[in-house]
């Protein structure tokens, strides 16, 4: 049963209009407060006395989340069960916890290509091509890592404005540049548009895809289909979604290694 058609949430709607939590100043200030909505675990220490609860509401939730059986849902997430619906797999958030996935088939041809691309120091710039969080996670962990800089140059193109990464090849070597196409579908209109310019510029310069381009994707027929060999795909939900991404721009790849382990 979904959220939306449980009783218990219809009665939460209609206790939450008879509160007003638009000044919080009256709750905060409660005796009691920090008892009932303060939680420690070891080192953990969860505060809720600043969300929007009263005793009340607090315990309507849980009566929601015990007849929700989310215990048992939550063991399905980390046992690995299929409960992405839509997409009939599981989700890979607990797999990050998990030391054996540094075991993997796909893990170290990751490490493999990462730090065979390091060793040679010919790769000058790097551009990651993709919208969205397979935009922005990499650039984040870039922007966090900028101290432990290698000197590589790295550059993003997410607008499907041309003149995009055309300003981001006008200062590119393409014997020293390196395209990372991400696209879950491989499909994402966007991305592939600026994935084809990234390719006709490299075959202008007289040099194929195969040495300087690699895919990351859930559809990895569609990217053969597109022109990659299997080789130079990484499968993003292997590890998780974007995490390949993240760890091929790292500015230091051992210092990447040392955060996500």
């Amino acid at each position: 049963m979904q959220l939306a058609h449980n009783p218990i949430t219809k009665i939460l709607n209609e206790k939450l209009k008879s509160f007003d939590f638009n000044n919080l100043e009256y709750l905060i200030c409660q005796k009691e407060r920090v008892n009932q909505f303060q939680y420690k675990l070891k080192d953990l220490v969860v505060d809720l006395t600043r969300q929007p609860l009263n005793q009340e509401i607090k315990n309507e939730l849980i009566k929601l989340a015990r007849v929700s059986n989310i215990q048992q849902k939550i063991q399905n997430m980390v046992s690995g069960q299929k409960i992405n619906i839509s997409e009939n797999r599981s989700v890979g958030h607990f797999d990050l916890r998990n030391p054996n996935r540094f075991k993997s088939n796909e893990w170290l041809k990751l490490t493999k290509f990462t730090n065979k691309i390091f060793a040679e120091k010919k790769i000058k710039h790097i551009i990651n091509v993709g919208i969205g969080g397979s935009d922005l996670g990499p650039l984040m962990v870039n922007k966090a890592l900028k101290p432990f800089t290698t000197g590589l140059k790295i550059s993003y193109a997410s607008n499907v404005d041309p003149s995009n990464m055309s300003d981001i090849l006008e200062n590119c070597d393409p014997l020293k540049t390196l395209f990372i196409i991400t696209s879950k579908s491989f499909g994402t209109l966007d991305t592939l548009k600026n994935a084809q310019i990234a390719k006709n510029w490299l075959l202008n310069a007289g040099i194929s895809i195969e040495e300087s381009m690699v895919a990351i994707t859930s559809s990895p027929k569609k990217a053969i289909a597109w022109g990659f060999s299997e080789k130079k795909i990484f499968l993003n939900f292997i590890i998780f979604y974007g995490i390949i991404t993240i760890f091929i721009i790292s500015y230091h790849a051992n210092v990447f290694l040392v955060m996500i382990k």
